[in-house]
């Protein structure tokens, strides 16, 4: 063979060319968009926890993991259909039992939760879980974020361990508090600037009948006077707000108190709703809850999120001291901010202590 003779190779139309380009650019965009979609949560089982978990109908980012008794693993990102789906299949195989709680929230919808638990007579290492799970929410049009959570906790001697996968995603209406204005709320139909949005603070569960006769009696009474028309002459009809508007938020923790043995823990859960000019109730996806600790005997897991936080507070094996309090401070577009309290305790454990003397008779 001539060493200065040429290779040939064959020669393809432009148009083909740029067919197998493109179609590579697809498969690495496809591979990338699945990569970010599941994985399995933590690597190595914590404490024999673990949770595998695929997301589709959302586009997300790179996960941030944080350890402690609770390692969680959160995963922001975009909407990208009109169906949320959150797959996967959690694993525990130490301690007394596990419970799993998959929850689903987003904008204008109802909030979707799935709970099973498992708690055989000799615990978890002879008889392990391995529960698969399925939970979707439909996505409303024009829907300004979503969110959800994977929650596996395990009971064990010490106390309760758990692992979480949860994310904020925003919508296509502009994400968290995009385009709300001061004094006012996102959502279409006209709105007085002056319009107020107020705060409520309900503990416990929320009944139909308590709601109806305390934040909606107020409500009512803010929409008869907007439709007094006293201001300035403005028309009746333009003093009305359009009834998908928000008009007053609820913070919702589920108790207004703990009290815990050293290096127990229990869970807590804090949630933020929004109540519409219609009457209508639904959680606030776009609130902000951040919780903070006055004293250091407690830890709190996780600390922040948006319209509905599931975290587990902690006792300290060895508390410098016995009550602290839990702050909540949770803020709203155009509602300014609302505070609540939450007492906590530590309970000494009794210790009894018998000292035997010897003597002969």
């Amino acid at each position: 063979m001539n060493p200065n003779s040429q290779l040939s190779l064959p020669t393809f139309p432009w148009h083909a060319t740029l067919v197998v380009i493109l179609l590579t650019v697809g498969f690495l965009s496809i591979g990338e968009s699945l990569a970010q979609s599941g994985g399995t949560f933590p690597g190595e089982p914590f404490n024999g926890l673990q949770i595998d978990y695929s997301i589709s109908g959302a586009s997300l980012g790179a996960p941030v993991d944080e350890e402690g008794f609770t390692w969680s693993r959160r995963l922001d990102g975009k909407l990208t259909g009109g169906k949320l789906v959150v797959s996967g299949m959690v694993r525990a195989s130490s301690g007394w039992g596990a419970t799993v709680v998959v929850s689903l929230s987003a904008d204008g919808a109802e909030p979707v939760e799935y709970t099973t638990r498992k708690f055989p007579e000799h615990g978890l290492f002879p008889d392990p879980m391995a529960q698969p799970f399925n939970v979707s929410i439909d996505i409303p049009k024009g829907a300004r974020n979503a969110s959800f959570s994977i929650d596996l906790t395990g009971d064990y001697n010490a106390g309760t361990r758990s692992v979480v996968v949860s994310g904020n995603l925003a919508g296509a209406g502009g994400g968290s508090g995009a385009g709300a204005d001061a004094g006012t709320n996102a959502g279409t139909g006209p709105l007085r600037k002056d319009f107020p949005i107020e705060w409520d603070v309900i503990i416990g569960p929320i009944a139909g009948g308590l709601l109806a006769g305390g934040a909606l009696a107020g409500l009512a009474a803010i929409l008869s006077g907007l439709g007094s028309g006293n201001k300035g002459g403005e028309s009746e009809d333009e003093e009305l707000p359009d009834p998908n508007r928000v008009v007053r938020y609820i913070l919702n923790p589920s108790t207004d108190h703990l009290i815990l043995l050293p290096g127990d823990s229990a869970p807590l859960d804090i949630s933020v709703w929004a109540i519409t000019a219609g009457g209508q109730r639904q959680l606030a996806g776009d609130a902000g809850i951040d919780l903070s600790l006055r004293e250091e005997s407690f830890e709190v897991v996780p600390d922040r999120g948006q319209g509905m936080l599931r975290c587990q507070v902690r006792a300290a094996d060895a508390p410098s001291v016995f009550t602290d309090e839990l702050v909540v401070v949770a803020s709203g577009p155009g509602a300014g901010t609302v505070e609540a309290k939450i007492a906590l305790g530590i309970k000494p454990k009794l210790q009894l202590i018998v000292e035997l003397e010897s003597f002969d008779p």
